[in-house]
């Protein structure tokens, strides 16, 4: 083989050895840095796990927070419902009540009235009476001024 060929070719060799070289520098540093990217990702990747496993955590919390929180509504619930039967019969006896004393009252109207009519009776007979002794009253003192006189006359 010509040794100018040669040396060309091992130029050419050399210079594609060299640019061989430079590439494989700059990919190796190219996935170093995507190696340093890969490792702030999972990085951050990590970050989000223990994110999301503090966030899962809280929601566990919540989660038996509202079912206490169910658990209260419903025997609030209950309650409510309880008290508002009582309710309904507290309304019912005072409107039972309410019956009862218009009931009495008209009763009471009547046997007030029943005793007025009583008393207005008994104070006319009363009146009555009243005016017959009233009368006998007077015919007693017009007898008793006679026989005074009678007297005075056979006295003198």
């Amino acid at each position: 083989m010509d040794p100018e060929l040669i040396a060309y070719l091992d130029r050419r060799f050399d210079a594609v050895d060299t640019q061989i070289d430079g590439l494989r520098q700059e990919t190796n540093q190219r996935f170093e840095r995507l190696e340093g990217r890969f490792d702030t990702l999972e990085g951050r990747f990590g970050t989000l796990e223990g994110r999301f496993g503090t966030l899962e955590g809280r929601f566990g919390t919540l989660e038996g927070r509202f079912d206490k929180l169910e658990d209260t509504l419903h025997l609030m619930g209950v309650r409510i419902e309880n008290i508002e039967s009582k309710v309904q019969l507290l309304a019912e006896g005072q409107q039972n009540l309410l019956e009862i004393m218009a009931r009495d009252k008209a009763e009471l109207k009547r046997e007030i009235e029943d005793v007025r009519r009583d008393l207005n009776l008994f104070a006319r007979h009363v009146n009555e009476r009243f005016d017959e002794v009233n009368d006998r009253l007077e015919k007693v003192e017009a007898l008793e001024a006679r026989v005074i006189r009678l007297e005075q006359r056979l006295v003198s």
